[in-house]
């Protein structure tokens, strides 16, 4: 599904969990910047990720007194990755000129995630932007644990070297050889203010202060344009990659850390009927 409000193109996959296959937005010096396109190298390309983002070690977690084991899908590590809808088919409940609203209804049948729920995003196209909310609904009578993120990866081209990266004040979450918490958790003020990112090779997830009510990382392309990453305050974490092919970055929002299932950390369990309402998106200036 497209939609191309201000002459700009949004291009949705729904057979491929609601995940945008292609962004253009028009910054405010006029200049049409493709933000997002498409790339087979791109795995799990601006997958919305449900039930949790990111690894869950070994695919197993505990809740409520029984145990569910998800199937390793991490590229040769033994953990699971971004949960289960990345690649469901949403139905489209409402189109307009600049908004798409698209659902998926999930009966709770896959045995290592029995809980049913309702997943509703809506993309709202302005000008320069692009704004995604997020409703998920427990629509099954227990309680359900889940997290939530999103994975675009940003188009960089051949500009990869001469782009910026600014995060502000963050903590950096350190990992195990398998990509797992080992629990320390440290200061880090490399992208205080923008600086390159050409150097350094990132797979690593941050966490934003938490006095902050909305939360944002800048992507400085080489003609100074600035593409702004922003969450709400519902989502502390953000995890950061730059692709091998140095052709992209991904900027990843999140409400819960790795591994969130088995240590609790930004875990979010509803109760019977209990919704969450997420919002983030992009400002292109």
């Amino acid at each position: 599904m497209e939609l191309t409000a201000h002459n700009q193109l949004l291009r949705v996959d729904l057979e491929r969990g609601a995940a945008i296959s292609h962004l253009t937005l028009i910054g405010q010096n006029g200049q049409s910047k493709s933000i997002i396109e498409p790339n087979e190298e791109f795995k799990f390309e601006s997958s919305l990720l449900f039930p949790f983002p990111n690894r869950l070690a070994g695919g197993k977690f505990s809740f409520q007194g029984k145990t569910y084991q998800f199937p390793h899908n991490d590229f040769g590590q033994p953990n699971a990755l971004h949960g289960i809808i990345h690649d469901m088919t949403f139905g489209c409940v409402e189109e307009s000129t600049s908004t798409l609203v698209l659902e998926l209804k999930y009966k709770g049948d896959i045995p290592y995630y029995p809980f049913p729920f309702k997943l509703e995003v809506k993309y709202i196209l302005g000008q320069g932007s692009l704004d995604i909310e997020i409703d998920i609904e427990n629509s099954g009578s227990e309680s359900m644990p889940c997290g939530f993120g999103w994975h675009p990866y940003f188009n960089l081209g051949n500009e990869f070297d001469d782009s910026l990266l600014k995060m502000g004040d963050m903590i950096k979450v350190e990992v195990d050889e398998l990509s797992i918490p080992t629990g320390k958790e440290t200061p880090y003020h490399t992208f205080d203010q923008p600086n390159s990112f050409s150097y350094i090779t990132l797979d690593n997830c941050f966490i934003y202060p938490s006095d902050l009510r909305e939360r944002s990382t800048e992507l400085i392309y080489k003609d100074k344009s600035v593409l702004e990453v922003w969450q709400d305050n519902q989502q502390s974490f953000v995890q950061v990659f730059t692709h091998p092919n140095k052709k992209a970055i991904a900027i990843e929002p999140m409400t819960c850390g790795i591994n969130a299932f088995n240590t609790g950390k930004g875990l979010r369990v509803l109760k019977g009927g209990e919704s969450w309402k997420l919002r983030m998106g992009l400002r292109y200036k």
